[in-house]
């Protein structure tokens, strides 16, 4: 079985900042900013490929292809 070395985050747009919605961000926000250019550092360092995807291009009908021309192109 191949290894892709792939891992995916779902990251909530308010959670996460999403700066479509965003302009400014509370300190929760803040918070999973920085969370998450540690994993992405981390991943990196590890070999491995994180692919981040927002809640809102998760709602989108579309998002099945999305997600695959994500991992395709990575």
């Amino acid at each position: 079985m191949p290894s892709y070395n792939i891992l995916v985050e779902a990251d909530g747009d308010y959670w996460h900042g999403n700066p479509d919605y965003f302009t400014t961000l509370n300190e929760i926000q803040i918070i999973n900013k920085k969370n998450d250019i540690f994993k992405d550092e981390l991943a990196k360092q590890e070999g491995y490929l994180l692919l981040r995807f927002w809640e809102n291009q998760i709602k989108k009908i579309n998002f099945e292809i999305e997600f695959l021309e994500a991992i395709k192109h990575g």
